[in-house]
């Protein structure tokens, strides 16, 4: 039975729903990939907001928007020069850093003058143990929780820096995991409800926007999130990775795992079975002998005047 990590993330349990063998590659054989351009850009504007949030808590006041922004320009260098970056087609660095240095600025300029944080990247741990449908613990491996929450602002909303290609729309708002992992872990460590959370989110439009996106979450919303967590967990200790193919993450540009999984082949995936090459071959000799005797009954039947019968009825 496999292992469960210190932890579980957001990340990793998004990861793990979206394609199990996915979290396998990552989680449990370890395998890092170069992160996206789009990757770097993005934890470099979450590094700029905390810059100006964390000496914002005291001062009460923002930096200047030159220096939110030049921040962002050398972090980025540092970022970029770092690691191995791959680059999507049509992509450069370049342009990726004068998106990055507008997405900001807007940031800078439409957002956060709005917010007074107390809190910037609050790390807060939730534990508790999976049970199976009969409400038993499974094994006596317990789950912790991990969020690291972004903002907390002084009204108590728990806030969420993003930034993203296309406007959101309400409804992928209130499902949004990120912040109901955020609302339950806080909850439960702090006995706190927050009044409401949101994104706050840069949005890479040719002119870039900053949008507020607001929302709530039940108790009963919680638990059932709760519940999905804990089903992850179970299916992690059960060691249940299978592929899903089916999606937009499936494609060589959105997953570092390609080469390794869909990009071999089906045919020399190991675990479809030994025998799965000569198994399809036979199903195709099969297929084309049955087509090519059809067709050979329907040639005699023309020359000699004779229909068969239908094959599911007795000839009368």
């Amino acid at each position: 039975m496999a292992q469960l990590m210190a932890y579980l993330s957001h990340t990793q349990v998004a990861m793990f729903l979206r394609c199990p063998r996915q979290y396998w590659y990552r989680y449990v054989k370890g395998w890092k990939t170069p992160p996206s351009g789009a990757l770097k850009q993005g934890g470099t504007f979450h590094k700029a907001a905390e810059f100006n949030y964390n000496q914002k808590v005291n001062s009460r006041s923002d930096l200047p928007v030159d220096q939110v922004t030049d921040y962002f320009a050398e972090t980025f260098e540092t970022e970029w020069s770092r690691e191995e970056v791959k680059l999507d087609e049509g992509e450069s660095k370049g342009a990726l850093l004068d998106q990055g240095v507008g997405l900001i600025k807007v940031h800078r300029q439409v957002i956060m003058p709005t917010v007074q944080p107390i809190a910037v990247e609050q790390k807060l741990e939730y534990e508790f143990i999976p049970k199976n449908d009969k409400g038993e613990p499974i094994g006596d491996q317990s789950v912790k929780v991990l969020g690291v929450i972004d903002v907390v602002d002084e009204a108590g909303r728990i806030r969420d820096n993003k930034t993203s290609g296309k406007a959101m729309n309400q409804m992928d708002v209130d499902k949004d995991m990120q912040l109901s992992t955020y609302s339950l872990v806080r909850r439960m460590v702090t006995g706190r409800v927050e009044p409401e959370l949101a994104l706050d989110v840069a949005i890479k439009t040719a002119r870039p926007q900053a949008v507020v996106y607001r929302t709530k979450r039940s108790p009963t919303m919680l638990a059932m999130h709760r519940n999905t967590i804990g089903m992850v967990a179970r299916g992690i200790l059960a060691e249940v990775f299978p592929r899903n193919n089916n999606g937009w993450h499936c494609q060589p540009k959105f997953c570092g795992y390609w080469d390794d999984c869909m990009g071999k082949g089906l045919v020399s995936v190991v675990d479809l079975g030994e025998n799965l090459k000569q198994e399809l071959q036979e199903s195709v000799d099969r297929e084309e002998k049955a087509h090519k005797k059809g067709g050979q009954e329907s040639k005699a039947q023309k020359e000699t005047g004779i229909q068969a019968a239908p094959r599911d009825r007795k000839p009368s």
